[in-house]
């Protein structure tokens, strides 16, 4: 496995980039998919120390870290502000309903499409109270190519269409 320092940073710096740029703040829920736990530590890392908001705000939650559990919890949860942003590898790509989450980051390839759809669901909760009715996908690695293969979503339902108002005629 090869490590570039250098696009590790400006990766990091793109991120809070982003969520300094409106319509997101820095407080926006995200989470950072990383290649594995190495790559997970070191993108922490540089995320505390070029956002200035410690380890609170950053947190690494791995299937390694002692207080997993309790930091997926606080991240879930639409009533804890911290931590905002999560970076994992996969312990967080299945299972997780993190509702409030605006923006999901890819740093890693995702070549299984069924893993990229459960990856894509952590954003899709709608959050009303928080305004929140949309998120963003950034992606670093090409890994949402696959939203254009015909298979994502299969092929078009083929609905019968259904009499407007005032129509009294039934399409067959």
């Amino acid at each position: 496995k090869i490590r570039i320092p250098a696009r590790q940073e400006e990766v990091a710096k793109a991120i809070l980039d982003f969520l300094n740029t409106p319509p997101y703040e820095k407080n926006d829920k995200t989470i950072v998919f990383c290649t594995d736990q190495q790559h997970a530590q070191e993108m922490t890392e540089l995320l505390v120390n070029f956002s200035g908001l410690g380890t609170k705000y950053c947190k690494r939650i791995t299937s390694n870290e002692k207080n997993r559990v309790a930091d997926l919890d606080k991240f879930c949860s639409v009533k804890e502000k911290y931590p905002v942003i999560a970076v994992t590898s996969e312990l967080m790509s299945t299972g997780v309903n993190a509702p409030s989450c605006k923006l999901i980051v890819l740093d890693k390839i995702v070549n299984s499409m069924t893993q990229l759809k459960q990856i894509d669901g952590r954003g899709t909760r709608i959050q009303e109270n928080m305004d929140k009715f949309w998120y963003t996908v950034l992606d670093f690695r090409g890994s949402t190519a696959k939203y254009s293969d015909p298979m994502w979503d299969g092929e078009p339902a083929n609905t019968p269409k259904r009499p407007g108002k005032g129509d009294d005629s039934i399409s067959k």
